[in-house]
């Protein structure tokens, strides 16, 4: 009977110590396999992360220019009707409150250009990192 590795013949204990080292070399393939498909990950998580966050960012630049474009017609409109006021002279006042109406239209759109991107980020409910225009 076989008692210690040393009674076995040198031909299966260099076997055996062949065995080992290929296990050895099997488990570190397998820790360097792991490795790189979890650093993938990271890289694939942080690419969506900002497609994502350069969509949202595009889709408020945006909508943040469309309501600027709306207060700046409607700032027009203001000028326009301060301008008919001041031809209107002393019995214009319908002409002064619609000016005053405009004024109050422009200003609430300004409100909302200001508000906008913190709206959309608790609308999408995520941290996006966001470019004030």
């Amino acid at each position: 009977m076989i008692r210690s590795l040393s009674d076995w013949p040198i031909a299966a204990r260099l076997h055996l110590c062949t065995l080992m080292a290929v296990l050895g070399l099997v488990g570190i393939a397998a820790c360097e396999i792991r490795a790189r498909s979890v650093e993938l990950e990271q890289h694939r998580a942080e690419g969506l992360r900002a497609v994502v966050e350069g969509a949202a960012t595009r889709e408020i630049a945006a909508s943040v220019q469309d309501v600027s474009r709306a207060t700046e017609e409607a700032t027009a409109a203001m000028r326009e009707v301060a301008g008919l006021t001041d031809r209107a002279g002393k019995g214009s006042g319908t002409v002064s409150a619609a000016a005053e109406a405009v004024s109050g239209a422009a200003t609430a759109i300004q409100r909302e250009v200001d508000g906008f991107p913190q709206a959309m980020r608790r609308e999408e409910g995520k941290d996006v990192t966001v470019l004030a225009a």
